[in-house]
């Protein structure tokens, strides 16, 4: 089943760095801080130490190959060490990350610089980790296109979806925080945010799809 891991469920993955690793559909949200003692976790441990180092060579090398990749390359050294744990790093630009193995590595990955509020209010991240939980669910339950037509049984976890996801999320609560801070100015809180998520939503999906 989808799960978001934010707030505490950080502290536990940085306590205990292997208990989501294998993880599928999977996602922790960590701000920068965070991600940075998760990955501090994760190298102090022989099996992901490796993990990471080989991930590293293989970002060096597509780097000099002039491959695009994300600004947060710890999100894309977590998501890989974990074997296939989704990661949305918070921050100025979040970055949607995860990283498959396998026969050939996969980096599926995106970002979001969507408008925000000026202005960051606690709890902004309960806001974002539960309207992940619903983007994911929606990715989970959707269709999946296969060669016979439109399968409205299976599911279908697919990185792309995934990613998407968490990208709609990301726009969501960005977007909610942008109009609560046009109203509420710098005295905004979470509830105002709260009360934009349908304007939000209305205003970024809502009529775009034929």
């Amino acid at each position: 089943m989808p799960t978001v891991v934010d707030a505490d469920g950080l502290w536990f993955a940085q306590q205990q760095p292997l208990a989501f690793a294998g993880a599928h559909s999977t996602v922790l949200t960590p701000n920068a801080p965070e991600l940075a003692r998760l990955k501090e976790a994760l190298g102090k441990l022989e099996s992901t130490r490796l993990r990471m180092r080989d991930m590293q060579l293989w970002l060096d090398a597509a780097a000099a190959e002039g491959t695009a990749l994300p600004a947060s390359l710890d999100a894309v050294l977590v998501s890989y060490a974990l074997n296939g744990v989704a990661v949305l790093a918070k921050g100025p630009t979040d970055t949607a990350v995860l990283v498959q193995g396998g026969d050939s590595l996969t980096l599926t990955w995106a970002e979001v610089a969507t408008e925000g509020s000026p202005r960051r209010c606690g709890g902004q991240g309960d806001v974002l980790a539960g309207s992940l939980g619903t983007f994911l669910s929606w990715a989970h339950m959707a269709p999946k296109a296969d060669k016979s037509g439109w399968d409205t049984i299976s599911t279908h976890d697919s990185p792309e979806r995934i990613v998407a996801a968490m990208c709609g999320a990301s726009m969501l609560t960005r977007t909610a925080a942008r109009l609560a801070f046009a109203q509420a100015g710098r005295s905004t809180t979470t509830p105002d945010i709260l009360g934009q998520l349908g304007s939000a939503f209305q205003e970024l999906f809502e009529n775009k799809i034929d």
